[in-house]
């Protein structure tokens, strides 16, 4: 089962700022080389942000960000915990409502399913036994 990563529209525009003061300066001293590879991160940062996903198959979460795989295959059978977090680590989460999904060999993934009480739902038919913050199963 497939779900994307929410996308926060803060992180979209704080992006455009950091990165379109410096090519307002380069454009006001008429040097297009910054603005182009400016441009060309943007463009490479949106795709990934747009492409980020989580991928349910069988007992297994994978993480991709456009073709790549950002995390290891997680066994979703030693899930432990999912928490809700605002922890602004790097992860791949393009949003800030994020979800922490500890494993029992102590490992730990913040991520930001789009769709997040289906996501957990999803989950808890593979391992019933997660234990999982109230708040995220509310309507």
């Amino acid at each position: 089962m497939l779900f994307r990563s929410r996308v926060s529209i803060f992180l979209l525009v704080l992006i455009v700022v950091v990165c379109g003061i410096p090519c307002i300066f380069a454009l006001q001293e008429n040097q297009w080389q910054p603005v182009v590879a400016i441009g060309i991160v943007v463009l490479f940062v949106f795709i990934m942000l747009l492409d980020t996903r989580y991928i349910i198959a069988g007992n297994n979460l994978y993480i991709k960000i456009f073709f790549i795989p950002a995390a290891p295959t997680m066994d979703l059978t030693k899930l432990m915990l999912i928490n809700k977090t605002r922890s602004m680590l790097s992860a791949p989460a393009c949003s800030l409502d994020r979800i922490l999904l500890s494993f029992s060999d102590g490992s730990m993934v913040i991520i930001s399913p789009r769709h997040q009480k289906e996501f957990i739902e999803e989950i808890l038919k593979i391992n019933p036994n997660v234990q999982v913050n109230p708040d995220l199963l509310a309507d």
